[in-house]
């Protein structure tokens, strides 16, 4: 169960539709932003392809639900971003906190909604790591089709006290596959974790390496990844969006480096995923 929602945010945009027309360049469709609705709920589920965990060489397929929760054009709550407030607002920037919980990671290989693929024991003797609260701020910029967003979240309890952030570009454009109304977005971006962070994943400590046969590591700070992923998001209707994914990320630094990966996995991370939405 721990392991599953930061797997799905490996290829997941933000799972929503709105009833018109506008739209962000991160592909999510958006309500008219001068007459905003109040609450909007998007519900629905779908099968993702990703690695058994962050830096494995094996797959599993899941499937998944998909959950978020909006009120007006300012705050919203989804299993993949967490909860977003965007606290300052122009025509073209937004910003604000955001809060976002990370589920760790079990060392038994279990997920709960995995239905093809075999079960891993890469992790035996690392031990669990546990869920953890993360808040920080985000901001973001806006100009035509193009969006640049960084964002940094700070752990606050349980599995880790690190510091992980991110920058991403990405590009928008509308497109109409079998007729039906859509947008394509193409993201690239670049990851970033803590010395806190790095070790709490990827390092091995002398106990963890008696247990599991792995070479002790000290993994400091820097770059994580750096990868591509594109979005296909396309109304069926006014209500039931269709969301597909596809997505690449090469990692790097100390997360490659470490024996974990370099031992048992790979720096080559690819993901897939078709989701179907419900609004109301």
């Amino acid at each position: 169960m721990k392991r599953f929602l930061p797997l799905l945010a490996l290829v997941a945009t933000p799972l929503f539709a709105g009833s018109e027309t506008t739209y962000r360049s991160d592909g999510s469709f958006l309500r008219d932003i001068t007459t905003p609705s109040n609450w909007q709920i998007d519900i629905g589920g779908g099968l993702q392809i990703a690695p058994t965990y962050l830096g494995d060489d094996d797959y599993v397929v899941n499937l998944l639900p998909a959950l978020r929760i909006s009120y007006g054009d300012r705050f919203a709550i989804s299993q993949v971003d967490g909860a977003t407030f965007e606290l300052f607002k122009t025509e073209n920037f937004t910003a604000g906190p955001i809060a976002r919980y990370d589920f760790g990671r079990e060392e038994d290989g279990e997920q709960l909604f995995q239905i093809f693929g075999d079960e891993t024991d890469d992790l035996e003797g690392l031990g669990d790591i546990d869920d953890t609260i993360e808040m920080g701020f985000f901001a973001a910029y806006q100009t035509g089709p193009w969006q640049v967003r960084a964002e940094a979240l700070k752990g606050l309890s349980g599995g880790h006290e690190g510091l992980v952030s991110r920058v991403s570009t990405a590009y928008t454009i509308p497109v109409t596959p079998f007729g039906y109304r859509s947008f394509l977005t193409t993201t690239a971006d670049l990851r970033f974790g803590d010395s806190d962070w790095t070790d709490t994943f990827f390092g091995i400590t002398p106990n963890q390496s008696a247990d599991s046969g792995l070479s002790r590591f000290d993994a400091d700070g820097g770059v994580t990844s750096y990868g591509l992923r594109t979005s296909l998001i396309t109304k069926l209707s006014e209500r039931y969006t269709l969301i597909s994914t596809l997505g690449y990320q090469r990692l790097g630094g100390d997360v490659a480096d470490s024996p974990l990966v370099e031992e048992r996995g790979s720096e080559n991370q690819f993901s897939a995923g078709v989701f179907l939405t419900y609004s109301f």
